[in-house]
């Protein structure tokens, strides 16, 4: 952690430094940890669970559900498909629904100034990891109002700690029941997943704030990437979704490919989706002129 100059984004505790969050150092702390050990219980068996979680909690939760869905309002769709994307971001251990967006649309609102959570400006490990264990000198809750007067948000926000906790004891039932090995199971497809996920999340913030390309002249630092793009379902292309966030669409060239769009339009195309903001429609148009971070009801 920073140590010279205390940041504004970041409550300062009596007698100097920050005010961590200890419940996320400790969680995050013992994740790492059987990460790490999930490399000496490796079995063949733990492949296609691992990217089947992957792609569940990174790609439907975290990218479409949290971020395209809840954040940006980029499409619309059933409230049973709203609680499906819900419980597959609950499965990253990252949070509630209302905490995670409402830090994102502040970042948003104040990219790269002393109120972004999270600007690489004041150190790339502080934008990739360290802003998430500590307080903040704002409520989350205050930039998500349309989320509070959603019933099923505000479960899964004061219970986010329940799925994760459920998909432990599912993997080693299953994995134990079918090879025997329930606890690599547990270590690859959930704490090493996890564990994953978090830092290809993180680079999103850190690496596209920093290095790549740009295909819009935005007034913030964010990069296109090819390589965060892969691992992250086409969350790398950050300079376009800065450039239009309501925009469901973050690949904009033929080469940029984005898995999370080409989900939504699958979902569009089989009507489970709609209201879709596609590149070149008016809401695109008037965000690339006027950013919109709100999403429905965010209160900058």
């Amino acid at each position: 952690m920073k140590s010279k100059q205390l940041l504004p984004a970041a409550e300062v505790a009596e007698g100097g430094g920050y005010r961590y969050r200890w419940d996320r150092v400790g969680l995050w702390f013992v994740l790492h940890a059987a990460a790490v050990a999930a490399v000496f219980n490796f079995h063949w068996s733990v492949l296609v669970p691992t990217v089947l979680m992957f792609f569940v909690t990174g790609c439907l939760g975290i990218t479409i559900g949290f971020h395209r869905l809840l954040a940006h309002a980029s499409f619309k769709t059933f409230r049973f498909c709203r609680f499906l994307f819900l419980l597959s971001a609950s499965l990253s251990f990252f949070g509630g629904p209302i905490d995670w967006v409402g830090h994102h649309r502040r970042h948003h609102g104040h990219t790269e100034d002393s109120k972004d959570p999270h600007t690489p400006r004041e150190g790339f490990w502080w934008a990739h990891f360290e802003w998430f264990f500590v307080h903040h000198p704002f409520a989350a809750e205050q930039y998500a109002q349309d989320l509070k007067r959603d019933r099923m948000c505000v479960w899964f926000d004061r219970f986010w700690f329940i799925p994760p906790l459920l998909s432990f004891g599912v993997l080693y039932l299953v994995g134990q029941w079918s090879f025997h090995e329930g606890l690599a199971w547990v270590l690859w497809a959930g704490a090493f997943r996890m564990v994953l996920m978090f830092h290809v999340t993180g680079f999103v913030n850190s690496w596209t704030h920093k290095w790549g390309y740009r295909n819009f002249d935005t007034p913030d630092d964010s990069r296109n990437s090819a390589l965060i793009a892969l691992f992250t379902f086409g969350e790398g292309w950050h300079n376009n979704h800065h450039a239009s966030q309501r925009c469901a669409a973050h690949g904009r060239k033929r080469f940029e490919l984005d898995v999370s769009y080409g989900v939504i339009r699958f979902f569009e195309a089989v009507r489970l989706a709609w209201d879709v903001v596609h590149p070149g429609d008016d809401v695109d148009r008037r965000s690339i002129e006027r950013p919109d971070v709100r999403g429905g009801g965010a209160e900058l």
